[in-house]
Formats: structure tokens, C-alpha cells, sequence
């Protein structure tokens, strides 16, 4: 737990280099158990901690996991920010309700709203950066599992090695010699459907992703499913193209998921004003007005449909709700 804590103190996190070797990245995706392992742990801990006094305790953790989930939002690839917002769904509403049945000090509710983020839809930006990695990504492995340097230092087809994209480009192994005599029979189908070169790679693959940085544009179609089976040709343009097609109803996935944790932190963001208005006048407030200048702007809109979030007094409870986010009632 301590050094769970301690970790979580560092600002900056990223855990692996934008490599020409994707097994780094299948390293690290291996570790992914441990993740809401500990996610689990610091909870269960922090709710323990809290029902027996241990306030300060509580919150400690709470906001290791949120430090977990910022460092996690850091990483450049796609999967890392979404066990990050899988995380951050699951504190938040911990801490709705923790938030609405104590008595919270100012400081130790700065730190919170502080942990949380930006309520600002930021998708432009961050799906940007994740589909720079995923084309980066795509690049090195269709390169290094097409090409390898013979001992001259030249670049030329692949001839036999295991096709796990290893290197780009990867040095040829050691071999036998019936091992040579097969690699060059192998390399012949090759010659008719494989690029020339690692930068005709790159060009395919760049035409292949453009669609998907339309996809950081307001005015994007994102009810549109696209049929993302395989349809290889003995072509390497449409192999190439059919991989990288068959995440493309995932993309469209992500943005749903990414929308819907904004408005859960916009949810907790007007619940802090909220419960700031209840302790200040002893009341819930009367409607969102009441607590207008003490939240941004942004935060009392729904980012899925647009819509101004929905608020209900009800006397001695309140009921706080959007399309995509229910933060009460209370």
C-alpha cells in the first residue's frame, strides 16, 4: 500500500518508448492484471479506512488511484487511457457518495477536484495523440515482420523469420544452410505482392489512417458501423489496410466511452458544488443557478447530446442526472 502511495506521488509517468519493437508494447499490455488488482485493493482499503475513522486515510488512497488513472491518461497508446477511464468510473461514484454523507474539509476537497481533471472536452487533442501511436505502431510492426538487413547492411525482404515483428529492421539470424536455400524460396511469392521498400510501407499505412484523424473532428458520423472483417487480397496494400480497418468499430467505441467519463467528471463537479451550497445554507440548492459562478461552464452541459444536465430538489434529497451520467439521488 505505501508504495503504491509513494509511486503515485510523481507528476509525470510513461512507461514504455515509442519503440520500433511492438513487443515493448505487449510487454507492458501483460501487466494489465495488476492494474485493477490494485485499483481493488486501494478501494477496499480506502472504504475500510473511512468507515473507521480514518478519513484522511481514505482520501489518501482515493487519490492514488486517481494519480493511477492520470498516469495511465499520460500514455501515448489507445488501450492504456481506457483501463485508465475504466478505472476512473469506478472511484467516482465511491467518492460521490462518500462526498454527500461526510463532512469534508476544504483542503481535502481542493485535492480531490484537483485529482479529477478537466471537465473540458479534450477529445481533439488526446485521440490525436493516440492515433499518432496506433499509425507509429502499425508502421513499425507491417515493416519489421516484410524486411530484414542481410550482413551488407542492405534492407530486403524477409526470409523466413518468425513473424512476430520483432526489430525493424531485423537482423538476419544465424541459419543453416538449408535454412538460406528455404528463405530464399520463400521470398519469391513476395517479390509479386510486397512493397519495395519500409517507406512504401509508410505511405500505405498513412493513406490507411487518415480517416481516423476525421474522427477528432466535432462533425465526425459516429453512428456509422462499418463492416470490419478481413478481406485479404493477394495484394499488400489491402492487407495492409484490412488490419488496420478492423479496429475502426473499436475507434468509434472509444469515443462513446471517453464522452460518458467526461460526463461523470462533470456529474462530480457540480455534486462538489453542490454538497459546498448544502454546507454553506444547510439546503440543497433550489437548482443549478445557486451554484452557477462556483463551477465552469462546460461542466453543466452533456457532452453525448448536448444537453444541459438535469437537476431536481426534492427536499431532503436531490437528484442529479444526463443522458449518460446518474450522479443521484442523493
Amino acid at each position: 500500500m505505501e508504495k503504491l502511495v509513494q509511486v503515485a506521488q510523481k507528476d509525470r509517468c510513461r512507461f514504455l518508448p515509442i519503440s520500433a519493437n511492438p513487443q515493448i508494447h505487449d510487454k507492458y499490455a501483460g501487466r494489465f492484471p495488476r492494474i485493477p488488482l490494485s485499483v481493488f485493493v486501494l478501494l477496499s482499503a480506502a472504504n475500510n479506512d473511512i468507515a473507521e475513522g480514518r478519513a484522511d486515510r481514505g482520501i489518501e488512497e482515493h487519490l492514488c488511484v486517481l494519480k493511477m488513472v492520470d498516469h495511465l491518461r499520460q500514455q501515448p497508446t489507445v488501450i492504456f487511457p481506457m483501463v485508465g477511464i475504466a478505472m476512473e468510473d469506478k472511484v467516482l461514484p465511491l467518492l460521490n457518495r462518500f462526498i454527500v454523507q461526510n463532512q469534508i474539509g476544504d483542503e481535502q476537497l481542493r485535492l480531490l477536484v484537483d485529482s479529477i481533471g478537466s471537465v473540458e472536452n479534450e477529445w481533439k487533442t488526446d485521440w490525436t495523440k493516440m492515433v499518432n501511436f496506433e499509425k507509429l505502431y502499425a508502421k513499425n510492426y507491417f515493416s519489421g515482420t516484410t524486411y530484414e538487413i542481410n550482413t551488407e547492411g542492405e534492407i530486403r525482404l524477409n526470409r523466413g523469420r518468425s513473424r512476430k515483428g520483432n526489430k525493424l529492421p531485423q537482423e538476419i539470424p544465424q541459419k543453416t544452410y538449408l535454412d538460406t536455400k528455404l528463405g530464399k524460396a520463400r521470398v519469391i511469392p513476395a517479390w509479386f505482392y510486397c512493397p519495395s521498400s519500409p517507406e512504401t510501407i509508410a505511405e500505405i499505412t498513412d493513406v490507411s489512417f487518415e480517416k481516423y484523424y476525421a474522427m477528432a473532428e466535432p462533425d465526425s458520423n459516429w453512428d456509422c458501423q462499418v463492416d470490419d472483417k478481413l478481406n485479404w487480397k493477394l495484394n499488400f496494400r489491402s492487407i495492409v489496410q484490412s488490419l488496420i480497418n478492423e479496429n475502426e468499430n473499436n475507434y468509434r467505441r472509444i469515443h462513446e466511452i471517453y464522452l460518458k467519463n467526461i460526463s461523470l467528471r462533470r456529474g462530480w463537479r457540480l455534486l462538489v458544488a453542490i454538497k459546498q451550497y448544502y454546507d454553506e445554507h444547510g439546503a440543497w440548492p433550489p437548482n443549478l443557478d445557486a451554484i452557477k459562478s462556483a463551477v465552469p461552464a462546460e461542466a453543466f452541459v452533456d457532452p453525448v447530446t448536448e444537453n444541459p444536465l438535469e437537476y431536481e430538489n426534492h427536499g431532503e434529497r436531490f437528484s442529479l442526472y444526463g443522458a449518460t451520467v446518474n450522479v443521484g439521488p442523493q
